[in-house]
């Protein structure tokens, strides 16, 4: 179990929820290119598919920092952090499906939940979300 206080999501300045919030306001920002890359990238070829992945790949090592805080540890599943980084995207590209790209910066809460779930249980991360909203 995590507290927050725990680096990965939680030490002040709470890198976590700092990365993904400034991930939501620069998506915010730019709401075509946002959906060209998390909703249209399946109709934007070949080449493009496959920066799409390699980003996502980037990511996974950043999310598998969570692995330390969970309980299962290790034993988690190889693929936890595609898990959490797909929940985290299906979130943003539903809001930008809906035209809504000015509320992204809104899913801050629920993005992060997202993010923590899979690694600190569901009570942890309402806890660490219930943490940063005061």
């Amino acid at each position: 179990m995590t507290t927050p206080s725990t680096p990965w999501c939680g030490a002040s300045p709470r890198p976590t929820s700092a990365g993904l919030e400034a991930l939501l306001a620069a998506l915010a920002e730019e709401p075509r290119l946002a959906r060209l890359a998390l909703v249209d990238i399946g109709s934007a070829g070949p080449a493009a598919q496959r920066r799409h992945r390699a980003a996502v790949q980037r990511l996974m090592p950043l999310f598998d920092e969570g692995r330390d805080f969970a309980a299962a540890g290790r034993n988690l599943p190889a693929n936890t952090s595609r898990m959490a980084i797909g929940a985290v995207t299906g979130l943003i590209s539903d809001e930008l499906v809906a035209g809504r790209a000015e509320r992204l910066p809104n899913l801050l809460s629920d993005v992060l939940f997202a993010t923590l779930v899979p690694y600190i249980g569901p009570e942890a991360a309402a806890r660490e979300v219930g943490e940063r909203a005061r």
